[in-house]
């Protein structure tokens, strides 16, 4: 599942990317977060959304493609600041704070809880505004690579990461990211993987972090030495200090033993904000399918057919905050016990 992070008041929270949603209005579709604390609890939730113009104009600079609505707001959250206390916005859930990228004047409009991020041409110049302050240096670019590969050094050391798709997650100019992977070759950080060269792209084709190059992340980056979690598209690695001098890596994906009573406890939940929701065959349907994947889910091999079964849920419910929410969690405990992806 995919995750990012959200400062509030002054403190970081973990944005887990829960299911599509609606604006109040009808018009836009967005993306919902699940918001938690240190102690994995829900603190609230956060709903996403591009106005129609800010995506007409993308589509026509060519600047669009399909995974980009989720790969814009996981990059720009860490930065987007809410000015809510954390008690005030614990006290709006289910009820989610709107993020809107619009043509607008930044603002948070306090009555309808809504951040208002000023858009641009291009996610690439959103992300100069927002994570760069709009002065973009070689060594803001340098760290965004080193902690990019950092996260995909765990998830598979056999494999070099493809330079056109860091570039692309990361919201930065081609130029610049080949001549600073350039740099950090030269300084050991970094090596090309020849045999997986593709013919005819310049600059550097694939590369991964050498073990000089992961020593310098954890040792370099203050918020890998003190815990605050590794932010780049994709799960959230999240890195804890025990004064010992090492760094533990803690995965999503992690497999990890099946908690029968955690997943049954968060069904009986998710079937009660069913029944709070709805009526008629749209509530039996519902909790049928809560039935259903309670019986089958301590059953490894029954796993793709409740991820289906949750998407479905998950899918039917995206305008109600908590049902949406609940079937996420569900969705996690599946993937965490059984060490696959959420999503």
């Amino acid at each position: 599942m995919k995750q990012t992070t959200i400062i509030i008041e002054g403190n970081t929270y973990i944005a887990e990317l829960a299911s599509p949603v609606s604006d109040s209005t009808g018009q836009h579709t967005g993306l919902l977060f699940v918001i938690r604390d240190e102690k994995k609890e829900v603190v609230g939730c956060i709903s996403t959304f591009l106005s129609h113009t800010t995506k007409h104009i993308w589509q026509q600079n060519n600047k669009w493609y399909d995974e980009l609505f989720e790969d814009i707001f996981i990059r720009i959250m860490p930065y987007l600041s809410i000015p809510v206390s954390k008690v005030e916005f614990a006290k709006l859930y289910p009820r989610p704070v709107e993020i809107f990228v619009d043509y607008t004047e930044p603002r948070y409009e306090e009555k309808k809880h809504v951040l208002f991020v000023p858009s641009a041409d291009s996610p690439e110049e959103i992300v100069l505004q927002v994570v760069f302050d709009g002065s973009i240096d070689e060594d803001k670019v340098e760290k965004d690579i080193l902690k990019y590969l950092y996260q995909f050094h765990f998830e598979n050391h056999a494999a070099g990461m493809y330079t056109p798709s860091m570039i692309r997650a990361l919201f930065i100019d081609a130029g610049m990211v080949y001549r600073c992977l350039n740099y950090l070759k030269d300084d050991d950080y970094i090596r090309e993987v020849d045999e997986l060269r593709v013919s005819g792209v310049p600059g550097i084709a694939f590369s991964e972090l050498t073990t000089k190059g992961v020593r310098h992340v954890r040792n370099k980056f203050t918020e890998i030495r003190t815990g605050v979690e590794v932010v780049v598209i994709g799960d959230i690695i999240t890195n804890n200090n025990h004064g010992d001098g090492n760094v533990n890596i803690n995965k999503s994906t992690v497999s990890n033993s099946f908690n029968v009573t955690e997943f049954n406890t968060k069904a009986d939940e998710l079937k009660s904000a069913i029944e709070e929701e709805y009526n008629g065959e749209d509530e039996q349907e519902l909790l049928d399918q809560v039935e259903e994947i309670k019986e089958l889910a301590p059953d490894e091999k029954n796993h793709s057919k409740i991820r289906g079964i949750i998407g479905n849920i998950i899918s039917k419910g995206a305008t109600v905050v908590k049902i949406a929410a609940l079937a996420a969690d569900l969705l996690k405990i599946i993937a965490v016990a059984h060490g696959v992806p959420a999503a």
